[in-house]
């Protein structure tokens, strides 16, 4: 009798894996499917220019240039400012 209430609430309280696994499949496809989209959007803006690299290469080359454009953005906040980011006004 005791062995099979162990069992039942050992069962009850055992994480639902398959939720889980399925919420993990979900995630991974959103993304994946969001990269796949910007390497896509990338190539068919800049055409020839991409065209020799790999997929991964113009993901680093988009985070690059993300980068740049973020630094670039907020000097100009901090120049129109006094010394702030729009983020950083906002936050006070």
């Amino acid at each position: 009798m005791s062995t099979t209430i162990h069992q039942d609430l050992s069962t009850q309280l055992r994480p639902n894996t398959g939720a889980s696994l399925a919420m993990d499949g979900a995630l991974q496809q959103i993304f994946s499917s969001t990269e796949q989209t910007k390497t896509h959007k990338a190539r068919a803006v800049m055409g020839a220019l991409v065209q020799g690299l790999s997929d991964e290469e113009l993901e680093i080359r988009i985070t690059e240039f993300q980068y740049l454009l973020d630094a670039w953005f907020d000097e100009f906040e901090r120049a129109q400012f006094d010394g702030l980011t729009l983020k950083e006004l906002i936050m006070e």
